[in-house]
């Protein structure tokens, strides 16, 4: 695989793609306080015949790093003292332009590669746009993973949930992740069933990341999706 920076609907954009043809294409949101090289390796090492393509958020991060909306800090800390959270009721402000702006690099990617499938990745906060941008603007994907993420603006997603109706999803959490809870992601998991997705559950014993558990569930996932685009 090899890794190149290009300019996508305006973004700083990591592109991980291998020397075959490409049967997939792949778009990895990162989270809050990351970069798109700290998914770099989870894509290069993959395995599957994808181009991947890692934005990066416009926004800077506390204490480092970037972000898809502005997180109040001290907000979370105090939160974060009684425990890992669920935020299914947080409407976060700067969502809706985020959408927007990964709509744009959905349309550049498709066109780059139009007539490939194309899968939504989300890793935490990347996870909760990737789910707020599919309930709310119905991007055709082929797939959405979402790892480590919790819901948003629930009482909003509920009533839009049929846009999942026969989606393949994965949604892998952590039973011990200190930032969001365990049964963040079970909750996550639940809406997409009850809207109709075709919903792979990886949950494993850790925290906040992509274990090897998950990243061969991944791999697993890409691969079949490759298998029925061919």
């Amino acid at each position: 695989m090899t890794s190149t920076v290009a300019s996508i609907a305006g973004l700083r954009t990591l592109v991980v793609s291998g020397s075959d043809a490409p049967r997939l294409v792949v778009v990895v949101l990162h989270g809050y306080a990351m970069r798109p090289e700290d998914l770099a390796p989870f894509a290069a090492s993959i395995g599957v015949p994808a181009s991947f393509y890692l934005p990066e958020a416009p926004l800077e991060a506390e204490p480092s790093g970037r972000a898809w909306w502005p997180i109040d800090q001290e907000r979370r800390s105090r939160a974060m003292a009684h425990g890992s959270r669920d935020l299914h009721g947080e409407h976060p402000s700067g969502a809706g332009a985020a959408r927007a702006l990964v709509m744009r690099v959905l349309a550049e990617v498709g066109h780059r590669h139009a007539g490939l499938p194309l899968v939504l990745v989300g890793f935490s906060q990347g996870g909760m746009l990737a789910c707020d941008m599919l309930v709310r603007d119905g991007p055709v994907v082929a797939g959405l993973a979402l790892l480590s993420a919790s819901r948003i603006s629930a009482d909003e997603w509920i009533p839009l949930a049929s846009r999942f109706a026969g989606l393949p999803i994965l949604v892998s959490h952590g039973t011990d992740d200190p930032d969001l809870a365990f049964g963040a992601g079970e909750a996550l998991r639940d809406l997409c069933i009850s809207g109709g997705g075709e919903v792979v559950w990886v949950p494993f014993q850790g925290g906040h990341e992509i274990p090897m558990v998950a990243w061969r569930a991944i791999r697993k996932f890409l691969s079949r999706l490759v298998g029925g685009a061919g």
